[in-house]
């Protein structure tokens, strides 16, 4: 049974390494958010209906009502032009109420490509999930969240400004909110996240000149081949989750989808300084999503989580594009 499972996972990866194509797992701040996030990083009290539960459920139950999580994550991603992202990401998480819960999470990342490298602080993220139903066989859970910038979305490599591939920051205050829902080994979740305003970055690639005498024309034409996003202004997203577990002792595997939808398109300042919509920027963005956790003590877990993509926007001046994501990560519950 066993390798039945490892064998079911092991082809979606492949699957889904081989058709991923140009738009990957492009989460702007949403889907790895609260309980929104994968079912195999889920909050575990879900398990556990409190106001029935014996006493012997609560002692063998793996969490039964930590107190506070830490976690940290190291993701790897393929983005634009082949693009290398490297993400560090520390999770802290404190249970304010049996079933409500206040998450942080931060990221740090290193970003290295054909036209330069950059490294910076990532969008900060503030959650509060709340399970408003749980049960042996069904959960109900609500999230709610802002993304902070920690930066301006315009960092430079030998002077120059680099496009939002190579920005740590989307640089834009967002509002989050969703749902998640499971019934057996069934997950499902939709959520909303709504960016405020524009950003500072003023990458304008039709603003370079291209000298073919020039020693660095190759550069420039690199640069130029980057999605213009001066003072960026993003769409809103509508994320859906839905994804099926299999539980094998301590070891938890999680296959799914991961809809991406983009419901308007962003914009941009133009060259001339005016705004402009940048046409097919709005759209579509299908995952093929696994992973899957150990429990190595009831305190400890390990997390390995894959995303591709089968299905793609035709325009992302905001540099979420992926290739590919990988996610490695741990995390320790105390009480």
């Amino acid at each position: 049974m066993l390798n039945k499972y490892f064998g079911i996972l092991i082809a979606v990866l492949c699957l889904s390494y081989g058709r991923a194509l140009a738009q990957g797992c492009s989460d702007p701040g949403i889907c790895t958010s609260g309980s929104l996030n994968a079912a195999n990083t889920q909050d575990s009290t879900s398990k556990i209906d409190f106001t029935e539960a014996s006493f012997e459920e609560l002692l063998n139950a793996n969490v039964a009502s930590e107190k506070y999580r830490i976690g940290a994550d190291i993701v790897y991603g393929i983005g634009d032009k082949g693009t290398s992202i490297y993400n560090l990401v520390l999770r802290f998480s404190m249970r304010i109420k049996e079933r409500m819960l206040i998450n942080v999470k931060m990221p740090f990342a290193y970003i290295s490509g054909n036209i330069g490298t950059t490294t910076g602080t990532g969008d900060l993220t503030l959650t509060m999930q709340n399970t408003f139903k749980s049960g042996k066989n069904i959960n109900m859970a609500y999230t709610l969240g802002v993304i902070i910038p920690t930066n301006n979305a315009n960092l430079k490599y030998n002077g120059e400004v680099m496009p939002m591939a190579y920005q740590s920051s989307l640089g834009l205050f967002s509002a989050l909110a969703g749902l998640s829902f499971r019934y057996k080994q069934w997950s499902a979740v939709i959520g909303y996240q709504y960016s405020f305003g524009s950003n500072s970055n003023q990458f304008l690639s039709e603003t370079i000149k291209l000298n073919s005498n020039a020693a660095n024309f190759t550069d420039q034409q690199k640069r130029a081949s980057y999605e213009s996003s001066k003072n960026l202004n993003r769409g809103s997203d509508l994320i859906f989750r839905l994804e099926r577990g299999f539980q094998i002792k301590k070891l938890s595997i999680a296959i799914g989808i991961l809809p991406i939808l983009r419901i308007s398109n962003s914009s941009i300042v133009d060259s001339t300084g005016a705004d402009s919509l940048v046409f097919n920027s709005d759209g579509l963005t299908l995952n093929i999503t696994a992973g899957i956790s150990y429990q190595l003590s009831n305190s400890v877990f390990i997390k390995i989580n894959y995303g591709s993509p089968v299905l793609q926007r035709k325009v992302r001046p905001d540099g979420l594009s992926r290739k590919t994501v990988l996610i490695v990560g741990f995390g320790v519950k105390l009480w």
